[in-house]
Parts: structure tokens; C-alpha cells; sequence
């Protein structure tokens, strides 16, 4: 049997790959196929099955995964990325809420040393008021 440490795959760098993921593929794996050489395949979702996809061997296989890595580490940036876009929302928007409470409270204030007073939800002028 022939030394690997000198196959493409092992040049390359590329060993078992790490597993995980959400979207597109989910699973990508080295195989071992009866003692005939590494294949390169990877899972992927098709509807409501996994689907395992043969990619293939040779030179080829470790291009194809050094991509698919490139694609998994391009989707993590991504996703990092909008969860950091949430985290900044959030904050915003909390911020926002507060100067809205803070503008309602001064408004009711105003109005209220205005000698306006709030029927069922509506500022009205008090009658018989003499300030004006």
C-alpha cells in the first residue's frame, strides 16, 4: 500500500473536515473506500432528507473542498455579521424607546401647564380656564 502523506489530500493540508453548519452543505467528510483511496463527499439537505453527494477523488477532490470550505467560512462571516447587525438594533432601538417615553413625558407636562387635561385620550383646553 502506498504512503499517504505524499496523496493530494495530505499536500493540500486537508484532512478530515470539520462538521457543522446550517445552511447549504451541512457535512462534508474524507472516505475510505475499501481500501482504495480517500473520496470526498458531503451531506446536504434536499427537502426533508440528507443527501449524501459523491464529489470525487484524485487532484480534484481537494480544490472542491478547500472551496467548500472557503463557501462554509463565507456563510459564517455573513451570519456573524447579521447577529452583530441584531445585537446594534436592539440597542437602537432601546435607545429610541426611551426618548419616546421621555418626549411623551415632557409633552404630557407641557400640556398639562398649558392647562389642557386628557379626556379619555384626547388633550382638551379645561373650561373656564383663565390662563391663555
Amino acid at each position: 500500500m502506498a504512503d499517504n502523506s505524499d496523496s493530494p489530500f495530505e499536500q493540500a493540508g486537508l484532512g478530515e473536515a470539520k462538521r457543522g453548519g446550517s445552511l447549504g452543505v451541512t457535512q462534508m467528510s474524507w472516505e475510505t473506500r475499501k481500501g482504495r483511496g480517500r473520496y470526498y463527499t458531503r451531506s446536504r439537505r434536499v427537502g426533508n432528507r440528507i443527501v449524501r453527494e459523491y464529489v470525487g477523488c484524485g487532484s480534484a477532490a481537494p480544490i472542491v473542498a478547500e472551496l467548500d470550505r472557503q463557501e462554509r467560512e463565507k456563510r459564517k462571516r455573513e451570519s456573524d455579521r447579521r447577529a452583530a447587525e441584531r445585537v446594534l438594533d436592539a440597542a437602537i432601538d432601546a435607545q429610541l424607546d426611551q426618548v419616546s417615553e421621555l418626549a411623551d413625558l415632557l409633552a404630557h407636562g407641557l400640556l398639562l401647564a398649558a392647562g389642557f387635561h386628557n379626556h379619555r385620550g384626547e388633550w382638551r383646553k379645561r373650561h373656564g380656564s383663565t390662563e391663555g
